[in-house]
């Protein structure tokens, strides 16, 4: 083909693609057809990295991360972006499953009602912020990991990465395993600690290139750290918005 210039850039193209900036020499006048066509690849070219990475955070977590950090991110979601949409996710199918305690034998019959209310109240403040909460805590967690694995050639940002990668994924299962919270809060919670636990130890071993012992102290530790962000975080939450009082008091009565 005849050498034309880039419209992007200004260069010499004497090819099908811009040297240096990669756009097609071949930019005429927009057509509606080339903007379905370009939308059709932006999705099958999104749902491809996303399914990747879904199923790579799966099967081997540690390796996508370590796959990300290592520059080898084409393939992959980047770890805040698909943090954050599985969080919206989570938040969205969670609305979907009410949590009811029985209290009867446990407080009076009049307490019932109040207690079952409050309670409604409390768990749709968990609904709306745990996981929030859990995005909070990852400079926190990054920095544990940054501290245990003190000599793996691991910095700060790249562990922040592993602990977004699976805050991501277990917001994900916790989407999918929704349907769980009908069985009581109980069963529900240790599922999700269980796959939380279960990413941390098998990922942690891949990233970080640990022994089976140390990854699962560093797996441990990163589920309290995570429970306990989020308890007290919740527990701060409601003492500002007035609604850990009324519950206390209701309880004890």
């Amino acid at each position: 083909m005849n050498a034309i210039l880039c419209r992007n850039c200004g260069t010499l193209v004497a090819d099908a693609y811009c040297p240096r900036c990669g756009q097609s020499a071949r930019v005429g006048k927009l057509r509606l057809r080339e903007l379905a066509d370009q939308a059709l690849d932006a999705v099958a070219d999104w749902d491809g990295r996303l399914w990747k990475t879904l199923r790579g955070l799966i099967t081997r977590p540690g390796q996508v991360c370590a796959d990300y950090v290592d520059g080898r991110r084409q393939a992959y979601v980047p770890p805040l972006r698909f943090c954050l949409l599985a969080l919206l996710a989570n938040l969205l199918v969670g609305q979907l499953f009410v949590i009811e305690v029985d209290w009867s034998g446990s407080v009076s019959a009049e307490r019932q009602e109040e207690l079952q209310a409050l309670f409604v109240e409390f768990r749709q403040l968990a609904a709306d912020h745990s996981d929030w909460l859990a995005l909070l805590g990852v400079p926190f967690l990054a920095w544990q990991y940054r501290l245990l694995m003190w000599g793996r050639q691991r910095n700060f940002a790249e562990c922040g990465v592993f602990v977004l990668y699976i805050t991501g994924q277990i917001s994900v299962l916790a989407a999918l395993l929704s349907p769980l919270k009908w069985l009581g809060a109980g069963p529900a919670g240790l599922v999700r600690f269980g796959f939380l636990l279960g990413l941390y130890y098998l990922g942690s071993r891949v990233f970080f290139d640990i022994g089976r012992p140390r990854a699962a102290m560093a797996a441990v530790l990163a589920c309290l750290t995570t429970l306990l962000f989020s308890f007290f975080g919740l527990i701060a939450l409601a003492a500002w918005q007035g609604k850990l009082q009324p519950f206390l008091e209701a309880f004890h009565s």
